[in-house]
């Protein structure tokens, strides 16, 4: 997966040093406050590269987090998808800045596309699916950063709905 050619990524720059922003990310069950279209993160294992939970969208799609590295203060990948589905390879980075400024980055490998062909893979992951993820990783990076910011939980679908999750 992780040689898989379609990604999408986005990053943020948050006015905190690293160290919070990586708190922030590593605290269990931290979607709950930070995650714009979350509905409930549950956590079974926590914390490290055994870490496993489970990320309920507001519309009610259930995915598994499957934690595969943990850098401590620099962070983590997954597998995430469905419970005995496919899975999607996500990374999720931060770097410092300066002292008070840090960049909080998530790429993510969608399995979606893993079994067409290419041109037809490439067409879908342009036209549709690489725009959609894009404003889903706009959200999702900006709720990090307004949670950090206002110091309490994002309010849901803040940066607008979006069709895979609201």
């Amino acid at each position: 997966m992780r040689g898989w050619p379609f990604y999408a990524d986005n990053s943020v720059v948050i006015d905190a040093p690293k160290s919070e922003v990586w708190k922030l990310i590593s605290t269990p069950g931290n979607l709950n406050d930070s995650h714009p279209f979350c509905k409930e993160n549950t956590v079974q294992n926590w914390p490290g590269e055994e870490s496993v939970d489970t990320l309920e969208y507001l519309n009610g799609f259930v995915l598994v987090r499957k934690f595969q590295t943990w850098i401590e203060g620099e962070g983590y990948s997954l597998m995430i998808g469905r419970d005995g589905g496919r899975q999607s390879y996500v990374e999720w980075s931060i770097s410092e800045i300066s002292e008070n400024k840090s960049m909080l980055k998530i790429r993510v490998h969608p399995h979606i596309l893993s079994d067409w062909n290419r041109v037809t893979a490439s067409l879908a992951y342009l036209l549709y699916i690489r725009p959609k993820l894009r404003k889903y990783l706009f959200s999702v990076t900006r709720g990090f950063k307004w949670q950090i910011k206002n110091k309490k939980k994002i309010p849901r679908n803040h940066f607008g709905k979006h069709p895979w999750f609201s």
